[in-house]
């Protein structure tokens, strides 16, 4: 791996250890997503000129460092109070990300079932489990609002153990 001043670059196809952590941790995902959302605000609002000191007040290298910082916590404020929906974005995006991986999995699930792969099936448990784990593991909002997504999982995992049950009498 090559090291930038961020850190390791990782193999391609590969995610940075701390994208894969964030992935499992809506905790960490909420507050990563919170603290982009402000650093973009941040950006918005200097470039919009907000925290810029008018030339009546003096200006100088104090002024203009605390003006930054101002329009710093202004952002943090504005994020943490929903901001413009840049991280509830991110965070949509990684619950449809966890909802895939489960869908997949319980597509994985029906092909080792119909070929009756049961040892397949026992290897599958685990990694099935830690998904659904996961995915229930994150009860915000976007868990709330997933009703048709939940609804497409339980529907296929519902087919998938009637499939079992079948192939097992």
């Amino acid at each position: 791996m090559n090291e930038t001043p961020l850190g390791p670059i990782p193999a391609p196809g590969r995610a940075p250890p701390s994208l894969t952590r964030l992935a499992h941790d809506p905790a960490a995902l909420h507050r990563a997503a919170e603290a982009f959302e402000a650093m973009f605000l941040a950006e918005m609002l200097s470039h919009a000129g907000l925290g810029e000191t008018p030339e009546a007040f003096g200006g100088g290298v104090g002024e203009d460092a605390f003006g930054s910082m101002l329009v710093q916590e202004q952002a943090k404020m504005l994020a943490a109070r929903g901001g413009i929906g840049i991280g509830d974005r991110l965070r949509a995006a990684s619950w449809r990300g966890r909802v895939r991986q489960v869908l997949d999995l319980l597509d994985e699930e029906r092909a080792l079932i119909q070929r009756g792969d049961l040892r397949g099936l026992a290897g599958l448990a685990p990694r099935s489990r830690a998904a659904l784990e996961e995915l229930t593991a994150a009860a915000e909002p976007e868990a709330r609002n997933g009703e048709p997504e939940l609804a497409e999982i339980r529907e296929s995992a519902t087919r998938n153990r009637r499939l079992l049950g079948a192939m097992m009498e």
